[in-house]
C-alpha cells in the first residue's frame, strides 16, 4: 500500500511537470507562428499603478525580415519610429532622422518605444526568462520571470553618451494568451523594481503592466515613409 502511494504521488508530480512543459511547449508554438507570419500588427497598453498618468497606447506594425513602425501620441504629439534590426529612425521635428543623430530627449523616447522590438520578439525573451508556466481562468498561461529577466526588462535602452543604472531587485511576472488554433492573442508582464530618475538619480518604487495585443496577422500592410528609410540606411527606398 506504501509503494502504491509512493507511485502515485511520483505520477501526479510527472504530470505536472508535463503540463509545465506542455504548457511552454504550446506558448513556444505560438511565439514561433507569430515570427513566422507575413506581417501584423499589435496595441501596447502600459500601466503605471504608482505614477501620476497613465501613457497613450502604443501601435505598431511589422513584415517579416522587413521594417517594423511604431508610434505614440505624447502631449500633443506623435512620436514615431522605425526600426530594422539594431538601426532605428525616429521623426523629429522637422523631418527623420537617425535615432545617433536625433537629440538626448527625442532619443531617449524612441529608444523606450522600440525597446521590446517587435511582439515576436518581446514574447520569446518573457518566455525565455519565465519558470513554470501554468494555467490560470481563462486559458491564461502564466508564471513568474527570473530576477535577471525581469531586470533586463526594466533596463534603460542605450543611448549615446548616457549609462543608466539597472533596476534594483527587480521582480515580475508574465501571461500568455492563446486563440483557440494555437496562435498568439496577446501577453502581459508585470514588473516590479526600485529605479534611479533624474539628475540626482533619486530611487523610486517603479511598477509597470504591458498588455501587448495581436491583431491583423496576414492582412496589414507596412507602409514606411521614404524619409525613414534614408535616415536608416542613406538610400531612398526606392534605390533598395
Amino acid at each position: 500500500m506504501k509503494y502504491s502511494l509512493i507511485l502515485a504521488i511520483g505520477l501526479l508530480a510527472a504530470g505536472s511537470v508535463l503540463a509545465d512543459t506542455n504548457n511552454a511547449a504550446n506558448v513556444g508554438g505560438a511565439v514561433a507562428k507569430l515570427g513566422a507570419a507575413p506581417n501584423y500588427s499589435w496595441t501596447v497598453t502600459v500601466q503605471l499603478p504608482n505614477a501620476p498618468f497613465t501613457p497613450s497606447p502604443v501601435n505598431g506594425s511589422t513584415e517579416r525580415g522587413g521594417y517594423s513602425i511604431v508610434s505614440q501620441a505624447f502631449n500633443g504629439d506623435t512620436m514615431q519610429a522605425v526600426f530594422k534590426g539594431d538601426k532605428i529612425a525616429v521623426k523629429g521635428e522637422d523631418d527623420w532622422q537617425s535615432i545617433g543623430d536625433a537629440d538626448d530627449q527625442t532619443a531617449m523616447m524612441a529608444g523606450w518605444l522600440v525597446n521590446a522590438g517587435t511582439p515576436a520578439a518581446e514574447a520569446a525573451k518573457l518566455l525565455k526568462d519565465a519558470g513554470d508556466l501554468t494555467n490560470g481562468d481563462n486559458g491564461v498561461i502564466g508564471g513568474n520571470l527570473t530576477s535577471a529577466g525581469a531586470t533586463a526588462m526594466l533596463t534603460p535602452p542605450a543611448r549615446t553618451g548616457t549609462t543608466a543604472p539597472p533596476p534594483k531587485n527587480a521582480k515580475g511576472s508574465v501571461k500568455f494568451w492563446l486563440n483557440p488554433d494555437g496562435t498568439l492573442a496577446k501577453f502581459e508582464s508585470h514588473l516590479d523594481a526600485q529605479m534611479s530618475f533624474g539628475p540626482d538619480q533619486q530611487e523610486q518604487d517603479v511598477e509597470v503592466i504591458r498588455t501587448v495585443a495581436v491583431h491583423d496577422v496576414g492582412t496589414t500592410k507596412v507602409t514606411v515613409p521614404d524619409g525613414a528609410i534614408k535616415a536608416m540606411t542613406g538610400k531612398a527606398a526606392s534605390a533598395q
